[in-house]
């Protein structure tokens, strides 16, 4: 194996490294916060039957690990599990946020990277995209 081969694999394994161990790190610090996400969530006024509901329903009945191993091989295929707040899938959340807005492709910036046999208009994942409006349009 080349030595640029085992720096790039060097590199991909410190990296997936990394984003293990920050995920770990902030899992734990959630942990550590005070207070019930069941109670925030119903309020003081809430049952107990209630309360206990909705800790299984979030899978907050398990322990700490279990969750988090769950967690990670879902996130591991790409499924981040539900938003609390909106009731959709956090994929389909935050994927079109790295999306590259259409918009942008003939401005000069992207002109830079772009090469004269590559034309981004004729790729075909970008004719899907150029009917949205990106939220990360430039002004």
């Amino acid at each position: 194996m080349g030595d640029v081969t085992r720096i790039i694999i060097t590199r991909l394994g410190l990296g997936l490294l990394t984003l293990l161990v920050i995920s770990v790190l902030i899992f734990g610090a959630v942990e550590l916060l005070p207070g019930d996400i069941a109670q925030a969530v119903l309020g003081q006024g809430a049952t107990e039957d209630n309360l206990r509901a909705l800790r299984t329903e979030l899978g907050l009945d398990r322990s700490a690990p279990v969750r988090y191993f769950d967690w990670l091989s879902g996130a591991i295929v790409g499924d981040f599990g539900l938003s609390l707040l909106t009731q959709s899938s956090v994929t389909d959340t935050i994927a079109p946020r790295f999306a590259t807005p259409c918009s942008w492709q003939d401005t000069p910036r992207s002109s830079l990277f772009r090469s004269p046999s590559f034309s981004a208009s004729s790729s075909p994942c970008c004719a899907t995209r150029c009917s949205t409006v990106s939220p990360m349009s430039p002004p």
